[in-house]
């Protein structure tokens, strides 16, 4: 059986599918996601008998992507469960799906990939297929609101190779960086102590 997992909305939802159809659904909101999520997905595999996960791998939000998909590595290392990712713009399923990136910049698709664009450029002739935010989403002409199309998604995943790890999309690469007055010593001063 396949769980197929997809954190990037407001709530992290899993599906167990089998043979393409829906056998178990459940949502972990997002005030409980850290602390539930890795129980859930060790019940899941125990209780239906998991050998593959399916999960988008983003974008999302650094922390909780960092957290799906270290938990996931160590299911895969630990009980030999066959992973498969994909970006979230792989399983939507129209031509032109859209994110939100943050207070001004959405994610579409580009000629080349996903891209960031400025919300005051979106492109108001086309019509976009939106998710996990109803508030930008308002105008009906513009944008239809995703919803998981189980038949496309297992496609698209039976079409994917197993990897050993996923790796996280995130909404933006982070900056992580040590301020100057925080560095770390050189071996070499520390060697002298």
């Amino acid at each position: 059986m396949n769980l197929f997992i997809n954190p990037i909305s407001e709530n992290i939802t899993l599906f167990v599918i089998e043979n393409g159809e829906v056998r178990h659904t459940s949502t972990i909101p997002k005030v409980k996601d850290y602390d539930a999520f890795p129980e859930e997905v060790n019940t899941l595999i125990l209780r239906h008998n998991i050998d593959t996960i399916w999960c988008v791998v983003g974008p999302g939000a650094f922390t909780r992507m960092r957290i799906v998909t270290l938990t996931l590595n160590t299911f895969s290392m630990v009980k030999k469960i066959t992973l498969k990712g994909c970006h979230f713009f792989e399983i939507i399923n129209h031509p032109n799906p859209i994110l939100i990136a943050n207070n001004h910049e959405y994610i579409v698709l580009g000629k080349d990939g996903p891209i960031l664009i400025e919300k005051t450029t979106l492109d108001t002739e086309k019509t976009y297929s939106w998710y996990a935010d109803k508030n930008d989403f308002t105008d009906e002409k513009n944008f239809i609101e995703y919803s998981e199309n189980i038949a496309h998604i297992s496609a698209t995943f039976a079409s994917l190779p197993g990897v050993d790890r996923l790796f996280p999309i995130y909404l933006k690469e982070p900056h992580i960086t040590w301020s100057k007055k925080n560095t770390f010593p050189s071996l070499k001063t520390m060697s002298k102590s």
